[in-house]
């Protein structure tokens, strides 16, 4: 589908649901070198109003250039709120003069042939370039006036700053926190340059924006992406380039880590820390007096362990759960049993102080629970193992891992947590809820050796319609209900009953608890 592209009246929006520090992943992601390799374009928002500026600038690049176009989300702008203008003359994308397409343009066609296909994506690469031009998507911040924006007060500029997405963000802070504002910037000769679209780069504003610097540093998480981009665009010129530090340092040492999340303060301290080395004699002594102050004292931030001026955590606090979760029952087993974690709260029990009670052998991403176990099973000498599951991934897809496990006849118990709300990311409702009766005759219907109710208000069900077989269980019995299950060869399941405490609390402020 990426190879055949867009149409010009149509185009395609590829949102990027990045995770850069695991806050609901398995997996810390950044999906910018997957699009690279499917030759999409990426645009890296770093504000509520810039998504929805570039998903404007998206919609228009896609349908130009005849490619699927991404944009980069992460929590800080997605699960954020903001004051946004939402005037729709702000954002008016314009189609660059400059761009010749090839004979045939760029949209998809039918037929169409591999090596055409692959022949156009570059093409549009180029395309994309030139719309990112024309539309000065790529654009420099500081200084912002002059024929080459290149002369402060101080003298030519010396050193220049590229960042993208909430890099970006965490670049504004770090200069905040240097107390560098535009004005002081320009006397020590220190340019800010904004990249939108860091793949592919578009090179003409960058390098004039890299003409006649001693230094640019260039600012992004996760792998360096804008780095060698714009190393392959300024080395082997015939003019002197500017030495280029970023995810290494001017000796090819580690400088910025690629893994994990950047600090502000970090940053502050490197971006000090070079801006002193570039200032000529005569402008040295005045930058001493700017950053000496903020620079000590981020630096003993850093040696102390303190961030953002925060004191150092006398105590670390594993996770729990919350007051009244009915995790904190659901989640234990009997003595001698094993249970395996995934997607939702119960992954907590990873490394929780009790986890000998709840004996979580290891965790597994949304749709893989019970597949580890029944490839493992046929190996060990365990006979039986209890899978957690919510709800919320029982609709999203538990049930075919339930599947999974009866075609393959693996003897386990699935614990499936009936609490109506998908509590780990902030209780948004079950897509596609099932009354728990209903949820009952679906997993029945797949063949389940054998079904059991738990719940915290039994007498509640007194005229539900249950399938055939299913027994129902106070909460009190779930010792005892457990240990009957792992004795059952095959797969059986054990729906618990108990709403998420924190949803219950927030209907009872709002009227709206039953």
């Amino acid at each position: 589908a990426t190879r055949a592209g867009t149409a010009p009246h149509g185009g395609v929006l590829v949102l990027l649901g990045d995770d850069h520090t695991t806050e609901s992943s398995t997996v810390a992601s950044a999906s910018e070198y997957a699009m690279m390799d499917l030759m999409i374009p990426v645009l890296n928002p770093a504000s509520v109003q810039e998504l929805l500026d570039y998903g404007i600038l998206g919609w228009a690049l896609s349908r130009f250039c005849g490619s699927w176009v991404a944009l980069k989300t992460i929590h800080d702008t997605v699960e954020a709120s903001a004051s946004v203008d939402l005037c729709l003359s702000r954002t008016q994308p314009r189609e660059p003069e400059d761009f010749v397409p090839p004979p045939g343009g760029l949209s998809l066609r039918l037929p169409d042939s591999p090596l055409a296909s692959e022949a156009r994506m570059f093409a549009k690469a180029d395309a994309a370039r030139a719309f990112a031009r024309a539309n000065r998507m790529n654009a420099r911040v500081w200084p912002r006036s002059g024929p080459s924006a290149h002369e402060g007060t101080g003298g030519r500029c010396r050193m220049g700053i590229i960042s993208t997405g909430n890099a970006y963000v965490d670049v504004r802070q770090a200069l905040d926190d240097l107390g560098l504002t535009e004005e002081r910037a320009a006397q020590l000769g220190l340019g800010l340059f904004k990249v939108a679209m860091p793949w592919p780069l578009e090179p003409i504003a960058l390098r004039e924006f890299c003409e006649g610097l001693d230094l640019v540093f260039i600012i992004e998480e996760k792998r360096s992406l804008i780095e060698w981009q714009l190393k392959d665009f300024l080395y082997g010129q015939a003019q002197p380039q500017p030495v280029i530090v970023g995810k290494t340092d001017e000796e090819g040492r580690r400088l910025l880590p690629e893994d994990g999340y950047l600090q502000p303060t970090h940053l502050a301290v490197e971006l000090a820390r070079r801006l002193l080395r570039v200032q000529r004699p005569a402008m040295l002594a005045a930058a001493q007096g700017v950053l000496s102050e903020p620079l000590a004292l981020m630096e003993e931030r850093l040696r102390g362990g303190v961030v953002a001026g925060m004191g150092a955590a006398p105590l670390q606090r594993v996770p729990r759960f919350c007051s009244g979760c009915p995790h904190n029952t659901s989640t234990k087993v009997p003595e001698g049993s094993k249970g395996i974690a995934g997607i939702g709260c119960h992954i907590l029990t990873l490394w929780m102080p009790d986890a000998a009670q709840r004996t979580s052998l290891k965790m597994t991403q949304m749709g893989g629970e019970g597949a580890s176990w029944v490839g493992e099973a046929p190996f060990s000498t365990r006979p039986h193992v209890f899978q957690n599951m919510g709800d919320g991934t029982y609709y999203h897809s538990g049930l075919l891992s339930i599947r999974h496990a009866i075609a393959t006849n693996t003897t386990m118990t699935f614990k499936l947590l009936y609490n109506q709300a998908v509590a780990l990311t902030g209780g948004q409702p079950v897509d596609g809820p099932l009354s728990l009766s209903q949820l009952a005759h679906q997993i029945h219907s797949e063949g389940v050796a054998k079904l059991v109710v738990v719940s915290v208000d039994p007498k509640a069900h007194k005229h539900t319609a249950w399938p055939p077989g299913t027994e129902l269980y106070p909460r009190e019995d779930l010792d005892y209900v457990q240990k009957q299950l792992r004795e059952v060869p095959g797969v059986s399941v054990l729906i618990y009953d108990q709403a998420c405490a924190t949803e219950t609390r927030r209907k009872r402020v709002r009227g709206s608890l039953p």
